[in-house]
């Protein structure tokens, strides 16, 4: 577990990766996208050897997940960066006694430094499971808060790394309480609440859902990023990543007891997944409409973008499958996507399309029920499908 306790070594930790300008490097170095949060294990590795000693070394603890002997870390980093980097637990010994962090990352991303688990492609994460995660959809989600969030109070639930409610208190928020399960993941957002100077007003409680709120409390804002990927059920898929064989197993515990903690005009939004049919989300609309119909809610599904289920299950699922749940073999892998599809198909699960959505909602400002807005021409086939085959090909 990280120590968030002490805040002089956080304010060290703060200011040294500040002094080496570690946002821009990254933003410099790693190429393409601002969501390719992690590139290519072997691209990077060759990057570094171009690197001067103390930008290597930091790499290659922070970026990759490598040890380094302990006379290293002296010889190039000052001592009380050293000191605070091991007071903090951001870097323990492993078992040859070299230090190495708990199988974190340090990615920067708008002006906050994020310690979240290496990705189970890399080689040197020391678990699979990815218990501190963070995606693309992290990044997107980002991007549907406000601008300003001023004197609000606000909620995240399922709050992994502390992301999203960071990003809100970076805004203006007065007060967040950050929600969240895997109590290794919850020591890591109070460290990354306190690396970033926000522990006066990010209070991170580990909680299953809203079990750690009082009754009285209530939020003007509320965002979630839970998870939501449609998976089989019989598989150790990471709890970050799986919402069960329909994808809404975590969305109908937040729709359910979600309301009664937001303020008389609060609002929120979160980011999940949907399966669908070729132009209509029919079985996850259901769920929000009964969302939006009990709570009184008005809410509004944006579906920015939607693509095959054969391609879902051939390029991702198998593809995840293959990193998180190594012990499973080629052929059993393929077998158990296709049984999860059948059964889908068993309970009229239209799984036709995978969609992807970001629904915002909120009490009292406008008249309650569901608004989906395809932000594509919803006549299309598959238009996310079709721009990632135009861009590798490049035409």
């Amino acid at each position: 577990m990280l120590n968030s306790q002490d805040q002089q070594a956080l304010a060290v930790i703060r200011e040294f990766l500040d002094d080496l300008a570690y946002a821009y490097k990254n933003y410099r170095v790693i190429p393409g996208h601002d969501t390719l949060i992690f590139p290519d294990f072997a691209y990077l590795q060759n990057l570094l050897k171009n690197f001067n000693p103390v930008y290597r070394l930091i790499f290659t603890l922070f970026r990759q997940g490598h040890a380094a002997e302990e006379w290293v870390l002296r010889e190039v980093l000052p001592a009380q960066v050293v000191d605070a980097m091991t007071s903090t637990g951001l870097l323990i010994k492993n078992e040859r006694g070299y230090w190495r962090t708990p199988g974190l990352a340090i990615i920067p991303i708008e002006g906050l430094y994020l310690a979240v688990s290496l990705p189970p492609h890399y080689p040197t994460a020391p678990t699979t499971k990815q218990p501190v995660y963070l995606g693309a959809e992290s990044i997107w989600l980002t991007r549907a808060i406000p601008p300003r969030l001023n004197n609000r109070r606000v909620l995240d639930v399922c709050a992994g790394s502390g992301i999203q409610g960071l990003i809100c208190a970076a805004r203006g928020a007065v007060q967040v309480v950050g929600l969240e399960k895997s109590e290794f993941a919850v020591s890591v957002a109070r460290f990354n609440a306190g690396l970033n100077g926000f522990q006066n007003i990010v209070e991170i409680r580990q909680s299953d859902l809203f079990s750690a709120l009082g009754a009285e409390e209530r939020f003007d804002f509320v965002i979630s990023n839970p998870p939501f990927m449609p998976v089989m059920e019989d598989v150790d898929y990471p709890i970050c990543g799986t919402g069960g064989s329909d994808g809404t197993r975590i969305l109908r515990g937040i729709y359910k007891d979600l309301a009664k903690f937001l303020a008389e005009d609060g609002k929120g939004v979160m980011f999940c997944h949907a399966l669908g049919g070729q132009y209509a989300i029919t079985f996850n609309n259901e769920v929000l409409q009964q969302f939006a119909k009990e709570e009184g809610l008005a809410v509004s599904a944006y579906v920015t973008d939607k693509s095959p289920i054969r391609d879902y299950m051939d390029r991702f699922l198998e593809g995840n499958l293959k990193n998180t749940c190594p012990e499973i073999p080629a052929e059993l892998r393929k077998q158990k996507i296709e049984a999860w599809r059948e059964e889908l198909c068993a309970r009229d699960v239209p799984a036709e399309y995978l969609y992807d959505q970001i629904i915002r909602f909120s009490k009292n400002s406008g008249a309650p029920g569901l608004r989906t807005i395809p932000v594509y021409d919803p006549r299309l086939t598959d238009p996310l499908y079709k721009r990632i085959a135009v861009a590798q090909k490049g035409t």
